[in-house]
């Protein structure tokens, strides 16, 4: 019997899909229907999450993986998340060969704060001003923060890429989806999420990112 490749991916909404769009799916959706039956996806991407959830998810998993990829999210975001909800054993399987986390009830478990939902709490929305405030005009820590979350993520993942380019992925020049697939034409709502034929485009190029890695990967096995 040929032995299981695994494949995990990080990242937000941009990873994970949205329910309003395309049944919910997103890219690995269709990445999985590219990949032998054997290579199984899981895929750790939560809507609205922050970077170091993401990558609380990558130091968890990355050596259970034998490819790890990475989507890097927006800046300024903040998560709390149950440690013990977000693994493995609670993915809900997809397809023979695509493991996500459920969209339903995921709120019971996970929450995310940025600037598109600040005004649900005002103590969390004084809290976070004050926090941005002092991280980006101040002493830049946010900024110093994430371009060191960033170059840990290179150094431990096979692929990362950003979705909208900001200026701490220009810095730490990382491929970005928006330089290779016009966004506007495929997003279908104010959150940039793509539709079926944006999410099918971002599912192949990560597959030619990827494709090397995976033919060793497969003639080996």
């Amino acid at each position: 019997m040929t032995e299981n490749i695994y494949l995990n991916i990080y990242g937000c909404s941009w990873s994970h899909g949205v329910k309003h769009l395309d049944y919910g799916r997103s890219w690995p959706y269709y990445l999985s229907y590219m990949l032998p039956k054997n290579v199984i996806i899981r895929n750790f991407a939560i809507l609205g999450s922050s970077l170091e959830y993401s990558i609380f998810q990558l130091h968890n998993n990355k050596n259970n993986s034998n490819i790890n990829i990475f989507q890097i999210t927006n800046p300024y975001r903040f998560s709390i998340w149950n440690d013990n909800h977000f693994v493995v054993d609670n993915m809900n399987q997809v397809t023979s060969n695509y493991f996500d986390f459920a969209k339903d009830n995921l709120f019971d478990q996970y929450n995310s704060y940025g600037f598109s939902n600040l005004d649900e709490d005002k103590e969390i929305k004084k809290w976070f001003k004050r926090y941005i405030d002092l991280g980006t005009q101040k002493s830049k820590t946010i900024d110093i923060n994430r371009i060191a979350n960033i170059f840990y993520i290179l150094n431990n993942t096979d692929y990362c890429f950003g979705y909208i380019t900001d200026k701490t992925i220009a810095e730490c020049n990382i491929d970005c989806i928006d330089k290779e697939i016009p966004i506007n034409e495929y997003s279908k709502d104010n959150g940039n999420h793509f539709d079926q034929t944006g999410n099918k485009l971002l599912a192949n190029y990560v597959y030619k990112r990827i494709s090397k890695k995976l033919e060793d990967l497969l003639n080996e096995f």
